[in-house]
């Protein structure tokens, strides 16, 4: 494998939640704590009334329906998913919010591309997932006009290690980190992607990439990274047994929520969801 950031890895990246209503909700979660960050992300990289913004790996269209609120009617979002079922929900929650200026559309990222240069290419936890992250990023660049920007949201799951994801330690959350990490490495996603993702901004010639990087960190129990840190597991769960990858049974995932919370709570302790690094970068005019 190439030192370059972001190369290929060999054989393909599997996502690995799949797109189940259930993995849709876990989504809502997720937009849920990195919502601030995403919002600044798209406020620093100028993406105001006006403009026209693509989505890439949109999902149920969490990112989306925020770009739509910052660029309003006079702009548009295209958000683009392989995945038919969280481009229905993406739809219907833009017709439920209305937002008329938001389309979807089911396509494969590596091969698809707008048919018009727009000012924005956005994303938020999508090129992790990328076999090579870097040649998506290129390939989007040349989809920007000059003066455009890039503006991408990607998490850092590596950084989830004792010491550092909860405070005092928690047992139970350290099993479930550990779980991600397995089932994460075992599809091929880039676990350091965000720490990753300026170098990658760089490689695809994209200049002086900023980078702002937010740890959403809490112990109040009514806060979503409780129910998002099981979620994502139980996502995860047909691949971890295809893959082989050892991860709490069925049964327990449950009752996991609930021990996770008691446990910090006993703990008097606080969790931190994988840090996110929010990276802009002009294209060159």
């Amino acid at each position: 494998m190439s030192d370059l950031p972001g190369a290929p890895k060999t054989g393909d990246v599997t996502y690995v939640c799949g797109h189940a209503p259930r993995e849709i909700a876990r989504l809502a979660l997720q937009s849920r704590i990195y919502e601030a960050v995403t919002r600044r992300l798209l406020s620093r990289a100028g993406i105001g009334a006006g403009r026209h913004v693509v989505d890439l790996g949109c999902g149920g269209g969490d990112v989306s329906l925020l770009a739509a609120e910052a660029v309003g009617p006079t702009g548009s979002v295209l958000g683009v998913d392989r995945s038919a079922d969280a481009v229905a929900a993406a739809r219907a929650r833009a017709r439920e919010a209305g937002q008329a200026h938001v389309r979807f559309v089911v396509a494969e990222l590596d091969a698809w591309a707008p048919e018009t240069q727009v000012d924005a290419v956005i994303g938020r936890f999508v090129l992790m997932h990328q076999r090579d992250p870097v040649s998506l990023l290129a390939r989007a660049r040349a989809w920007v006009r000059p003066g455009g920007v890039l503006a991408f949201v990607e998490s850092d799951n590596a950084w989830c290690q004792p010491g550092r994801h909860s405070r005092p330690h928690s047992p139970t959350y350290h099993r479930i980190v550990q779980a991600w990490q397995r089932v994460l490495g075992a599809a091929g996603a880039h676990l350091d992607m965000g720490s990753r993702l300026a170098e990658c901004f760089v490689a695809a010639g994209l200049p002086d990439p900023s980078d702002e990087v937010d740890t959403p960190t809490t112990g109040d129990p009514a806060s979503p990274i409780f129910r998002f840190a099981v979620e994502s597991l139980r996502s995860m769960l047909p691949l971890a047994a295809a893959s082989g990858v050892p991860v709490p049974a069925a049964a327990e995932i449950d009752t996991l929520e609930a021990s996770l919370r008691a446990e910090v709570a006993a703990l008097g302790g606080t969790l931190s969801a994988p840090p996110g690094h929010a990276v802009w970068a002009r294209v060159p005019g």
